[in-house]
């Protein structure tokens, strides 16, 4: 789990499991842009997906 500012795409927290998954430590991993720790296919595609979702949102819009 971890949790992204957006405005400066920088993470605040990463639970401590994140070193069992990616080998990093949450403060190592803290210390990456939420776009060096993404493939650059993942990066635009979140991108994409956020963005869209954030319209969705602005327009009232909830999935089931």
């Amino acid at each position: 789990m971890w949790v992204l500012d957006e405005a400066s795409e920088r993470y605040v927290y990463f639970s401590p499991s994140v070193e069992r998954i990616t080998g990093y430590s949450a403060a190592e991993s803290m210390r990456l842009s939420m776009e060096a720790s993404l493939s650059t296919e993942s990066y635009a595609a979140l991108g994409r997906t956020h963005e869209a979702r954030l319209q969705e949102c602005a327009q009232g819009l909830e999935r089931t």
